[in-house]
């Protein structure tokens, strides 16, 4: 199978790439600005410590409170009043890629975790297995008088 540009399309392929795993898995967390309620990339902002006014210290019992910028209006916010907002994927999801095995470290310092990260990487690859076979049968079953053709030898079997 072949898309526009030429290149071969594996439709059912599970590839295994660490890189790409974690781009498709990362979590996004994203922060509300309280006065101009823009979002903002939580990786993009820059917590601080500021210095209380002396008010604000005898009531919070505290001399700092951490605080962003605002990209846009340029106000400052507190970060236990800001909102923020975390978009992950949703269970069960299936990429068609999973990360690299786990490596195994000498000595007795990585045996116990070991075992438990390779047993979540099986599950994980097997669960895109069946994703991709569940598709595969799906796909079979609507084109089966196209492949059943193919196997009796009527339309694209060689001549005798």
């Amino acid at each position: 199978m072949e898309d526009t540009t030429g290149k071969m399309v594996y439709k059912y392929r599970i590839y295994i790439n660490s890189k790409q795993y974690h781009d498709l898995t990362a979590v996004q967390s994203e922060a509300q600005c309280n006065k101009c309620e823009t979002w903002t990339d939580y990786s993009k902002i820059s917590v601080f410590n500021l210095i209380n006014s002396l008010t604000e210290q005898m009531l919070t019992m505290s001399k700092t409170s951490a605080v962003w910028i605002c990209p846009k209006c340029k106000v400052a916010n507190k970060i236990k009043d800001t909102t923020i907002a975390e978009t992950k994927l949703k269970e069960p999801y299936f990429l068609g890629v999973v990360p690299s095995p786990p490596n195994r470290k000498d000595g007795l310092q990585d045996r116990g975790q070991y075992a438990r990260a390779v047993k979540q990487w099986a599950w994980n690859f097997i669960n895109e297995l069946e994703e991709k076979s569940t598709a595969f049968r799906e796909d079979y079953r609507e084109n089966s008088a196209t492949f059943e053709d193919y196997e009796s030898g009527e339309g694209g079997g060689e001549e005798e």
